[in-house]
């Protein structure tokens, strides 16, 4: 009788613990999981890097613009003197030189590259965010 007394005493709190739970279904308990794991705080981020690579994909059909300049001076150039029996002046070559040159780069035709490359980006995006 002892033991009995000690066992519903020591059972009754867990029964009534049971009495009070909540059921959850299947559909619950999914979305639970994806609300709280942890990639799902990453999709706004990687939301942004998708954005970004989009803009970077269609700015790659506009022109680029590269300007170059170089600047040299060279410590020893040649001078030329020769003894020649009619007067010859010879240009005295400068020590110090000057470049600047500007290139421009326009893709004329990409043979559907872009497309693809816009169709890849958004099906990256679409793996990283249930993956």
């Amino acid at each position: 009788m002892k033991k009995a007394i000690i066992t519903t005493w020591l059972i009754w709190p867990l029964l009534s613990l049971a009495a009070g739970a909540q059921t959850l279904t299947l559909e619950q308990c999914v979305s639970s999981a994806m609300a709280n794991h942890p990639t799902s705080r990453k999709v706004p981020l990687i939301m942004q890097v998708e954005q970004v690579n989009r803009q970077l994909i269609n700015q790659s059909s506009l022109p680029v613009v590269i300007l170059n300049a170089q600047a040299s001076w060279q410590s020893d150039v040649v001078n030329f003197t020769l003894d020649l029996p009619f007067p010859v002046t010879f240009p005295v070559i400068p020590k110090d030189q000057y470049k600047v040159t500007v290139d421009v780069q326009q893709m004329l035709y990409d043979g559907g590259v872009r497309q693809i490359r816009q169709s890849l980006n958004t099906q990256e995006t679409t793996i990283k965010n249930y993956y």
